[in-house]
């Protein structure tokens, strides 16, 4: 066993990152025998896959236990250094406090980047003064070395760097001169919250060898940013300095992603079509129908100009990562950060506003309102008698235009009837008469995914349609040991195995909870009759009132309800009286 000393700086392997019994997440490292050591992640580490995962990471021991166990501590020189790669270079921050030092009293902005890394800034006297949630951009010239791992960024305004280049001369004709940017020379500009360069769709920034499934990721997800905030320019082909390098040497690597497997020409039309098929693959019809390629020449050499529009729908990366654009950097949205960030969506959409009733209204004149026509002709409204006209339409019915994409008509595959002696069969059409104790069609396109079955004991068993059906034979035919009657059935569904469960329960208190499981938390039974797993523990003094499905379209509303997967039985919910829950509550209700 390595005996470690405090203060001293250690390598060791990257496991990967994993949930820890404290419900938080955590890098895993080994030491070439152990796997248990464990560092607390920055942001943009959460985003690692495998394709761009360190083999290794050096850490600092910042104690050590009577056991000779290390406590760990990222080496913020390597963090820094690592996000922070060009110097004299604007970086985008948000203003979290205003703090007073306790040694001189002086007011300093405490910040945060969009890699979840946290600054102490000093503004200057002169400089403009900022607000709390306020996001600007600092100009950055390097990293200050400091004792006990507090090494800090040297930052400026940029109101200074731009008033010393209306100050002094630029010789344009000299890259030595002291004040020479060559980025003043690019017929692009500047990157900035609109513009973005990106040298290649093959090659990784500071990678020599090719890796087009992880370089597309990193393109993707700047298109994501883009549209969640105010849309842009994303020039691919063009370097930092904003000067063309061409894309041609990426047409010879079109073809060699390990998971597209369709044969692009090795020309222009071949890199706009593996740019299309990637953004559709990656971030949906709604994405790729909100962007447009231009193709140019400089030199003989291509280069590419997408035009990113703005979108009111959400845009996630893979169904999951939302992605904003923040300064010149693309930052990850996380936890209720998406909750308010699709809230807000939801009122630019349709120009909704929080009224003192709790409940969200749609203000528009009496001549017209404007939505997405194409969604609202494929995605019906709910069976109300609210009308398109008029200024009472709820959350139900814009989540509904906000999250679906299309609704397609699903065929009936079958009925499964439960009856109150405990008997169930399965037909063609309902039974609806006295012996029935419920009864819920099984559509064709969910027959092979999920039939779940709540009892009010806070049990829910889980099943496969078309398994359980295929265990007998005769339609029609009624069998026996169809469902627990231990308990009481208070609902079942046909769900896809993405889907959730929202579940209610009351204390002895009478103080509600809620809470939301992923069924594929759930373990599957093979038979029909299981009792089921425990998800709402009566020993924890709650009993369950109410269980409602959320589709999985719909899990960013509530994200911040979502059980941890290991969280089944020992965690009773969230209370209704939370007031930071507010309003997630409150989308909840209307889904």
């Amino acid at each position: 066993m390595i005996e470690f000393k405090k203060g001293e700086i250690y390598t060791f392997g990257v496991v990967g990152i994993r949930e820890s019994s404290d419900e938080k997440k955590y890098i895993y490292l080994s030491d070439g025998e152990k796997e248990t050591y464990r560092v607390t992640p920055y942001d943009f580490q959460m985003e690692w896959e495998d394709s761009n995962r360190p083999k290794f990471m050096q850490c600092l021991i910042t104690d050590v236990s009577i056991w000779g166990l290390p406590t760990l501590a990222q080496v913020r020189w390597n963090v820094l250094s690592e996000c922070y790669e060009e110097r004299e270079s604007e970086y985008s921050f948000k203003l979290l406090e205003i703090r007073e030092d306790v040694n001189t009293k002086a007011s300093y902005y405490y910040l945060k980047d969009p890699f979840g890394i946290v600054h102490r800034y000093y503004p200057k006297r002169e400089e403009k003064r900022r607000e709390v949630g306020d996001i600007f951009s600092l100009l950055f010239h390097g990293i200050q070395e400091k004792e006990d791992n507090s090494d800090y960024l040297i930052l400026s305004p940029v109101e200074d760097f731009e008033s010393k280049k209306e100050d002094k001369a630029i010789n344009i004709d000299s890259t030595e001169s002291e004040n020479y940017d060559p980025r003043n020379e690019s017929l692009f500009g500047r990157e900035d919250d609109i513009t973005e360069f990106k040298r290649s769709i093959v090659y990784p920034a500071d990678e020599t060898e090719p890796n087009i499934d992880k370089q597309i990721l990193i393109i993707a997800k700047t298109i994501a940013g883009f549209q969640n905030r105010n849309g842009g320019k994303l020039y691919l082909g063009v370097n930092d300095s904003g000067n063309v390098v061409g894309i041609n040497n990426d047409y010879e690597y079109l073809g060699k992603s390990e998971y597209d497997k369709y044969t692009y020409q090795k020309n222009i039309d071949g890199y706009e079509n593996k740019v299309r098929n990637s953004v559709k693959h990656l971030l949906g019809q709604v994405s790729n129908s909100n962007i447009m390629l231009d193709s140019k020449k400089e030199n003989n050499t291509d280069y590419c100009i997408i035009t990113i529009n703005k979108v009111l729908k959400p845009i996630f990366l893979n169904g999951d990562k939302l992605y904003e654009r923040t300064g010149q950097l693309t930052q990850l949205l996380k936890g209720d950060a998406i909750t308010w960030f699709i809230e807000q969506r939801m009122m630019e959409r349709n120009n909704i506003k929080l009224s003192e009733t709790k409940d969200y209204i749609l203000e528009v004149s009496d001549e017209e309102i404007k939505l997405d026509e194409e969604i609202v002709e494929r995605v019906p409204l709910p069976d109300t008698n609210i009308s398109l006209h008029r200024s009472n339409l709820k959350a139900v019915d814009i989540i509904r235009h906000l999250a679906s994409d299309t609704v397609e008509a699903d065929k009936i595959w079958s009925f499964i009837t439960f009856y109150k002696d405990g008997g169930w069969s399965y037909q063609s059409k309902p039974i609806s008469d006295d012996t029935v104790e419920y009864e819920l069609p099984i559509t064709y396109s969910l027959r092979k995914e999920r039939l779940a079955i709540c009892y009010d004991n806070g049990r829910v068993n889980l099943v496969v349609p078309y398994d359980i059906i295929k265990q007998v034979k005769t339609k029609g035919k009624k069998y026996k040991n169809g469902w627990n009657t231990k308990a009481k059935i208070i609902g079942a569904w046909n769900l896809h195995a993405d889907d959730l469960l929202a579940f209610t329960s009351i204390d002895e208190a009478s103080i509600e909870y809620v809470k939301i499981h992923r069924l594929k938390a759930i373990s599957l039974h093979d038979q029909i009759y299981s009792e089921g797993n425990v998800l709402i523990n009566e020993n924890y003094g709650a009993k369950i009132s109410t269980v409602k499905p959320i589709l999985q379209k719909y899990q960013h509303f509530v994200s911040s309800l979502i059980c941890k997967d290991n969280q089944k039985t020992r965690h009773i919910g969230i209370k209704r009286s939370d007031r930071d829950f507010k309003n997630v509550f409150h989308i909840m209700d209307s889904i």
